[in-house]
């Protein structure tokens, strides 16, 4: 039973259907805040980012934010930055242009929030031109040499530091949100999503070996309820 937990599982997710839109699709997108909310996934981001912008709080800083969904976390970044007085600018992207007009939606009212439709593989965007690149949730969706060429643009793109935020495949994960899943969750998406994200997401191993490949020094620690904090600080050769 425990040998499907070996290696990553590339089956595809229900999400990455971009035919499904509608209610459907925003009653998911609405339960994945709730559990980005509740089950870690703004406080693995802040973990890193937060400390790092409190260094320099009188600079302004401009954040990529990378298949953003809902635009959730970068609202609770920003909820952060107006909290502590730091400037903030945040370009989300996500490839599905329905989820992103339903983020704009959400992120009416931040307007330090703006909402791009872009392919993470041709992003409009010219190197160097954010101080943090971030993407939580995202990195699994991809194949071992999808996640390196992303994590090279990552690097590129950011001045400062890159932030990952994703999943550690483990049977007690699998098992809880699959049970946490069906006995709380109304989404089909959410159901079928939720448990095969774990079996998507990364071991230790498979960590070390993006940045064997990627050349880039990650750094990880594993963060309540079963997710990477993935982080490197960016040096550009001058």
């Amino acid at each position: 039973m425990l040998s499907k937990f070996k290696c990553r599982s590339y089956e595809a997710e229900l999400m990455d259907d971009f035919s499904i839109v509608g209610a459907e699709l925003d009653g998911t997108l609405a339960e994945l805040r709730w559990i980005n909310s509740y089950l870690g996934g703004l406080s693995a981001t802040l973990a890193f980012l937060a400390p790092a912008l409190l260094e320099n709080p009188t600079w302004s800083y401009r954040i990529l934010d990378l298949g953003t969904g809902s635009a959730d976390i970068p609202q609770g970044i920003v909820r952060w930055a107006r909290k502590h007085h730091i400037d903030v600018e945040i370009v989300a992207t996500d490839i599905n242009p329905y989820t992103c007009a339903y983020a704009r939606r959400r992120v009416a009212d931040f307007p330090e929030i703006q909402v791009v439709a872009a392919n993470v593989f041709n992003l409009p965007f010219a190197n160097g031109s954010f101080d943090y690149v971030h993407a939580a949730m995202f990195l699994h969706h991809f194949t071992q040499q999808e996640c390196v060429e992303i994590l090279k643009m990552m690097y590129e793109k950011a001045t400062c530091g890159v932030i990952i935020n994703d999943l550690h495949r483990h049977p007690f994960a699998y098992y809880s949100i699959k049970f946490l899943t069906r006995l709380l969750s109304k989404s089909r998406l959410v159901k079928n999503d939720g448990p095969l994200s774990v079996r998507r997401s990364f071991c230790p191993t498979e960590i070390d070996e993006l940045k064997r490949k990627s050349g880039i020094e990650l750094q990880y620690r594993w963060r309540w309820a079963f997710r990477w904090l993935i982080t490197a600080k960016v040096k550009h050769e001058t």
